[in-house]
């Protein structure tokens, strides 16, 4: 039995288990990432000590065949690229579920959006020691080399991932600003209940329901990419769900991954962020035919 196929008849056995609230949720999403990230960096380093990959050279004469030549010299860019490759997985996952957990406590946009940049950083510093520089060093690359190569991270994933949050988080405090109480008439603009206007207040603009950024939909996304990106992949997710709510109805990634047939998530996550090490085409027919099928509008 393959791979993919043993991990489909794992994940249709356990169930995520519920949480009696969000910081226990959070706590177990941690504590699941914190188990992939080993289990990928045992893989990694077992990797790069028995088999690293070598320094290729490629040589070739005008008008003729390319050839390339291997050296016996480890290819040491690539081994920490590999390794920062998979801290950036454990980062997203995490800052995803920290995220979650802000979003599920209500907390309000400029305070979520100011802890997430707290929490970003600190998890920063705590990933360099812990995982870079001990990995850095388990491998035998050049800590003095090497150090300062962490921290592009900050710019990638980190940055992107506070992107996304921040787009969930201003979200999220529209969407309770919609639900409260309206006062108001044709002669005004609607207001929350509990607003106050002072003397020297700009005047309103005219009432109107509130403008949305356009939202690629789930098709223009898949005619535009193969989704062979885990940036396609959430991109396309996002969009799924966003469409649903406009519907009134709504979806997590709870809903689609349980929809597929799975009783985790675990597969789930491996397709949306297109895990090299375990693909899995019967997942990817799974979540594309959902996404293309539309159930959760039926």
């Amino acid at each position: 039995m393959d791979q993919p196929a043993f991990d489909d008849i794992i994940a249709s056995v356990w169930t995520e288990p519920e949480f009696p609230n969000p910081e226990a949720r959070y706590q177990f999403e941690r504590a699941h990432a914190e188990e992939q990230f080993r289990r990928d960096y045992e893989i990694w380093e077992t990797a790069n000590r028995e088999n690293p990959p070598r320094v290729e050279f490629v040589s070739s004469i005008p008008g003729g065949p390319e050839s390339v030549w291997k050296t016996d010299a480890r290819d040491e860019a690539a081994i920490a690229s590999s390794l920062r490759h998979w801290i950036g997985v454990f980062l997203d996952q995490e800052l995803r579920a920290y995220g979650d957990l802000l979003l599920s406590k209500g907390t309000p946009g400029s305070e979520a959006v100011l802890s997430f940049e707290q929490h970003a950083d600190e998890l920063l510093n705590e990933t360099f020691t812990r995982k870079w520089l001990y990995g850095l060093r388990r491998v035998e690359l050049s800590e003095t080399e090497f150090s300062e190569r962490f921290w592009v991270l900050r710019s990638g994933t980190v940055a992107r991932s506070r992107h996304e949050f921040e787009g969930r988080g201003w979200k999220a405090d529209v969407d309770i600003g919609l639900a409260l109480p309206r006062v108001g008439g044709p002669s005004g603009p609607a207001l929350p209940a509990n607003a106050s206007i002072t003397a020297d207040a700009a005047p309103a603009e005219a009432a109107g329901p509130p403008r949305e950024a356009p939202t690629a939909s789930p098709e223009q996304l898949q005619d535009a990419h193969p989704m062979d990106d885990r940036a396609d992949r959430r991109a396309a997710v996002d969009a799924y769900i966003e469409e649903c709510r406009k519907a009134g109805k709504r979806v997590t990634r709870t809903d689609i991954w349980k929809k597929a047939g799975y009783k985790s998530r675990t597969e789930f996550e491996r397709w949306e962020r297109n895990d090299p090490n375990r693909p899995n085409k019967s997942a990817h027919e799974r979540f594309t035919g959902i996404l293309a099928e539309k159930p959760h509008l039926k």
